[in-house]
């Protein structure tokens, strides 16, 4: 599980706004999304060329919980997290664009554990990532761990409809290697981030960067740390806005009682 910890954020934010979108003469930039069942809501803010520079997440009571803040310098974009009820767990990270690469460097200390971790992603001519490597290594209170993970992505468009990871480590003497794969199927309106023009490549909304939204998402794995393999769905049904951008989504898991809401509002330029 460590070395899951130390390569969180290169699973969780590789994929960018939907750069290459067409904007059919409207402009509509997602404000809020809310969890409507937990009353937890997220704002987003923008500049002057529609990419995102803030997200604030906030509780049910409306106090702020955390911001990731974006700062652009030219193929340099710094990603800040900042939580209010624990600064310790702060965290700056700089992407940085050279020709067809992109590369940053994860380090955190936690009292006796340490991780550090470098990533280095390959795009192609149109921006999109298509291969992610990580070289990490930790410390945890006298053990020593080390891994790597190789992580490929395929597109339809601009959708991403499958995501192939390969981790290998050596946590303390420990061997072990295992397998992840992420398949998506998608709708034919417009994503939440559709107009949205950070660059594909940088930190953001996990699959945000698509042109449509995903309907469907199956995860599966082998078995590792313990673990059974894994085989589970997602599913997501939208409702829409006369322009085709979804206002409305509702998640259920198969096999899985409930279901989780989420609604959406826009700024329209």
């Amino acid at each position: 599980m460590k070395f899951m910890a130390v390569l969180f954020v290169a699973s969780c934010i590789l994929v960018g706004c939907n750069k290459d979108s067409k904007d059919d003469g409207v402009v509509k930039l997602l404000d809020t999304a809310t969890m409507t069942d937990y009353g937890i809501y997220t704002k987003y803010e923008y500049d002057s060329q529609n990419r995102l520079t803030k997200q604030l997440t906030y509780d049910p009571d409306g106090n702020l919980v955390y911001t990731y803040t974006y700062i652009y310098n030219g193929d340099e974009i710094k990603y800040l997290w900042s939580f209010v009820n624990s600064p310790e767990d702060n965290q700056e990270i700089v992407y940085r664009k050279t020709g067809n690469t992109v590369t940053f460097v994860l380090e955190r200390e936690d009292g006796c554990y340490s991780h550090s971790s470098t990533t280095t992603m390959t795009v192609n001519k149109d921006g999109y990532i298509t291969k992610g490597e990580v070289l990490a290594k930790w410390t945890d209170c006298g053990s020593e761990g080390s891994g790597t993970a190789e992580i490929n992505f395929i597109y339809q468009g601009n959708n991403l409809t499958k995501m192939m990871s390969v981790y290998e480590s050596n946590d303390d003497g420990k061997i072990e290697k295992y397998t992840e794969t992420n398949e998506y199927k998608y709708d034919n309106k417009k994503s939440s981030m559709y107009c949205c023009k950070t660059p594909q490549w940088a930190p953001s909304f996990y699959l945000s960067g698509n042109s449509n939204n995903i309907t469907e998402m199956r995860y599966f794995s082998d078995a590792h740390d313990g673990y059974a393999p894994q085989d589970r769905t997602e599913k997501y049904e939208y409702e829409y806005d006369s322009d085709g951008y979804p206002i409305k989504r509702i998640t259920k898991w198969d096999g899985v009682e409930g279901f989780i809401t989420t609604t959406y509002t826009y700024i329209t330029k």
